[in-house]
């Protein structure tokens, strides 16, 4: 009895330690600025991230496997990170990279989404935006999601506006000053939308396919190329090409390939 009471007493105690106020201190890193890379190996499914000049990795976040796109927001305070399309839960995870005002925190897993399948997020190391919101392709359900920044954060409810696309298909956006143009890479054809994306179709054109981009006939109403609008043209060594400059298509500290990992740094 007296055994059994004197480890009441210590339980009572210890939980007593465990639950006492103790000092807070800033959850603070230095860093120029920092590295997340998708680690595909096998047997592994995690984003690990590095800080920089240093390449210290403060983190490994684990994954769904496999990761297949890894894009920035324009703030660069979050990843939208897509999961291979092999599976039948899709998941789109929202990771927070621990930019704040004038420091760095730990990054964090901010949301793990189950919202469709055949995820396309952005181009490069940029996640495609619309009308100044976040834009995100389920491509085989035909929708596309439009959602703030702002509901990626970890104590935000996540809420977006779901459109409906023409059909299941492979897309790619341009914002023109005349409207927005939807390409369906697998129908080869572009449609015009004025209002933008949800709004009526302002017309549709062919878009003659090579190397599976559309070439660079520019659909019926198309602004004429000028500086620093979406439709620059270029020539490639297959033929005609889609335009460019896209968000992403310029050369920088990131990058986006075929093998077993993908990196971008934010900073």
């Amino acid at each position: 009895m007296r055994s059994a009471t004197t480890l009441l007493l210590i339980a009572l105690l210890g939980a007593g330690l465990a639950h006492r106020a103790v000092p807070e201190v800033k959850e603070a890193y230095q860093a120029e600025a920092r590295l997340f890379a998708l680690d595909n190996r096998p047997g592994h499914s995690r984003l690990l991230a590095l800080d920089l000049p240093g390449g210290k990795a403060v983190a490994e976040l684990s994954l769904p496997p496999m990761g297949m796109s890894l894009v920035a927001t324009p703030s660069g305070r979050y990843l939208l990170v897509s999961r291979g399309r092999d599976t039948d839960r899709q998941w789109l995870t929202a990771v927070w990279t621990g930019k704040e005002e004038g420091r760095w925190s730990r990054p964090v897993i901010a949301k793990s989404l189950l919202l469709g399948r055949g995820w396309n997020i952005g181009h490069g190391q940029e996640a495609y935006t619309h009308g100044g919101r976040l834009l995100a392709f389920a491509e085989r359900d035909a929708v596309a999601f439009l959602f703030p920044e702002e509901s990626l954060a970890p104590e935000a409810a996540f809420q977006a506006e779901r459109l409906r696309l023409p059909n299941p298909d492979h897309y790619h956006v341009v914002e023109a000053p005349e409207g927005v143009y939807l390409t369906l890479l697998g129908r080869g054809q572009v449609v015009l939308y004025p209002q933008g994306l949800g709004g009526e179709e302002g017309g549709a054109s062919p878009a003659p396919l090579s190397t599976g981009r559309p070439s660079t006939r520019r659909p019926a109403g198309a602004s004429s190329p000028a500086p620093g609008m979406s439709w620059f043209w270029k020539e490639a060594r297959s033929g005609p090409a889609w335009p460019t400059p896209w968000p992403g298509s310029g050369s920088g500290p990131s990058w986006r390939g075929k093998g077993p990992s993908s990196a971008t740094r934010t900073g």
